[in-house]
């Protein structure tokens, strides 16, 4: 049981759970290569809600991915940084690296804007990262006019108990356009996601710049 937040509008009664990260998805294209697809918080007028919409590479992406500090993220995380994080600090950066390169590479003929991952629409507005709230009390705007109210959305605590859905890890093939597609399933993927912890930095099974026989 855990408690939760709400995004709200200031004009009407509009509230919204924050959508949960979806199941993983990957880019399919043909022999098999796939790669997580980066998302942010949006809002997709076609659902009239706030869902995940994909992020698109840029070479400036990269960069700042390349540039990025890894061991503050670890440090702001657990509070500490030994040597034997290093291992693991490594790997999250040469994972972040990778799969950003491959997206850059595999979506260098898009044409179509971010998708919903919800519903794969287009009209949707990318929001970036998700605002946090430290105080119980407080509310902290989204930065967007609610669609159609022109209320001001935002996040607040919702103190109504509720039990977390579990998510599952099977993976969800989109091509380049972000439009979903049939894939060959991935034998083996869920048992060593399950069963390869703590991560080995060697092992090939968390590159996801791979194809589907390689696993």
């Amino acid at each position: 049981m855990s408690y939760d937040w709400r995004f709200k509008c200031t004009k009407c009664d509009y509230s919204q759970r924050r959508p949960l990260i979806p199941t993983p998805h990957y880019l399919a294209t043909k022999p098999c290569r796939f790669v997580h697809v980066a998302h942010q918080l949006g809002w997709c007028h076609d659902e009239s809600c706030f869902v995940r919409v994909e992020v698109l590479p840029t070479e400036e992406r990269l960069r700042q991915t390349v540039e990025h500090d890894y061991v503050a993220d670890h440090v702001r995380k657990h509070g500490e940084y030994e040597e034997a994080d290093e291992a693991i600090v490594r790997w999250t950066r040469r994972s972040a690296i990778n799969d950003e390169a491959v997206r850059l590479e595999l979506l260098a003929g898009r044409r179509s804007p971010p998708r919903c991952l919800n519903c794969a629409s287009t009209r949707v507005i990318p929001l970036g990262d998700e605002p946090g709230c430290e105080e119980p009390q407080a509310s902290v705007p989204i930065g967007l006019r609610h669609p159609g109210c022109d209320g001001d959305m935002v996040l607040a605590r919702d103190d109504t108990p509720y039990f977390s859905p579990s998510i599952s890890y099977a993976p969800e093939a989109l091509d380049i356009e972000g439009r979903p597609v049939k894939a060959e399933p991935i034998p083996g993927l869920r048992w060593k996601l399950l069963h390869m912890w703590p991560f080995d930095p060697a092992h090939p099974v968390f590159d996801f710049a791979t194809t589907f026989h390689e696993l």
